[in-house]
């Protein structure tokens, strides 16, 4: 049998083992959380300056059109990006440009594959290929091919001497470019992204659009009462001066008149705005209307397709 000193001594080391499988336990989590806090970009700390374009602004510097950037995402499985694009018209151009693209990971020589998957009107959705998870900024690069406008052509014929003029093609050759920057702080995750056929990226633009039309309605709506009250304010503000007329003097009476006429101006203007906001919701609803039924429509031959 062991001695109580035995026995004790026994027990100490038991102990002492039973610690020590602890802290080095606890020392391995501890070394295992600091390596994915040191490895996440989620929980790294990142102090240089976000370089984001932003989103829904015109962004100028093509010459036929401006560039509006409405959604940006990423998929770390596939390894894939999609930038979605809508252009705007500069100075009424009645032609359209055709865009091109190229997409470059800040800091690299090699460009990224980039595949348009859908162009229609003024929209565009690109896909940028092989982009690593651990990307902090990718490039987007738009320039622009258009054909000559009818009076461009013209300024290309012969001259007085018949030589021909070429000082506008030159112009047209140089190739203006605009960069759009990614930043992956500001880029969505989506690990459902994926190729589209085309009527399913007809069908999200539809759907797009009517969501920025349903809440265009919805603040009209909200906001035409609004001025149905400041009239109300405007009117009882009038009643409230007119009633203080009779204790006043004949100059007091003067700038009380002069304050009646500045709230009735006030009223008129509410009212104006008030039209053109009931104007603004007719068309709204007119247009959501049309919207939903061609989203209706696209989605019919969408069905008539998966069917066959």
């Amino acid at each position: 049998m062991l001695s109580q000193k035995e026995g004790k001594l026994l027990s100490f080391k038991i102990t002492k083992g039973k610690e020590n499988k602890l802290y080095y336990a606890s020392l391995i989590s501890v070394l295992a959380l600091l390596t994915l806090f040191l490895s996440s970009k989620s929980f790294m700390f990142d102090d240089e300056p976000i370089l984001q374009t932003e989103y829904d602004q015109p962004i100028p510097g093509l010459d036929h059109v401006h560039l509006i950037l409405k959604k940006w995402e990423y998929n770390p499985a596939k390894k894939i990006m999609q930038v979605q694009l809508k252009t705007e018209e500069v100075g009424g151009e009645m032609f359209e440009p055709k865009l091109k693209f190229k997409a470059k990971e800040k800091g690299e020589v090699d460009f990224l594959k980039v595949d348009v998957v859908f162009h229609q009107d003024e929209n565009y959705v690109v896909q940028i290929k092989g982009v690593p998870a651990d990307y902090r900024e990718v490039g987007l690069i738009v320039s622009e091919e258009a054909e000559s406008s009818p009076l461009e052509t013209e300024s290309l014929g012969a001259n007085e001497g018949g030589e021909i003029s070429v000082g506008k093609q030159e112009q047209k050759d140089e190739e203006k470019k605009v960069v759009l920057r990614g930043d992956y702080r500001k880029i969505k995750e989506n690990k459902n992204l994926k190729k589209k056929n085309k009527i399913e990226y007809v069908e999200d633009s539809i759907k797009e659009e009517l969501q920025l039309k349903h809440t265009e309605i919805e603040n009209l709506e909200k906001s035409i009462p609004i001025q149905d009250g400041i009239i109300d304010q405007l009117n009882d503000e009038i009643s409230k001066i007119k009633a203080n007329k009779k204790y006043q003097t004949e100059t007091e009476k003067a700038e009380s008149d002069t304050e009646i006429q500045k709230r009735k101006i006030s009223i008129e203007e509410v009212k104006r705005q008030k039209g053109e906001m009931e104007t603004k919701l007719k068309e709204a609803k007119e247009k959501e209307k049309i919207l939903k039924k061609k989203l209706e429509e696209q989605q019919r031959e969408f069905n008539k397709e998966f069917d066959q």
